[in-house]
């Protein structure tokens, strides 16, 4: 067993989340798809869809993101 873990993990401690996400409207309805920025313990930013599944529509995004909101308390 080592300790390098994972080639894209960082610690929770050393990684945040923006304030808020995006959620993506098509024709001004929501799609399913939402975005969220993190910030690497290096100090890079990435943006991503947390959705859990392919087919869209009524907030497929929303669990996902409350979890993972819920477990990385920081905020970048």
């Amino acid at each position: 067993m080592t300790d390098e873990g994972l080639l894209w993990a960082d610690a929770l401690e050393d990684a945040a989340l923006k304030d808020n996400y995006e959620r993506w409207h098509t024709n001004g309805l929501y799609t399913g798809n939402s975005y969220v920025t993190a910030r690497h313990g290096n100090g890079s930013h990435v943006t991503f869809n947390p959705r859990s599944g392919f087919w869209g529509g009524g907030g497929s995004a929303d669990h996902v993101l409350a979890m993972l909101y819920s477990y990385v308390p920081g905020r970048c």
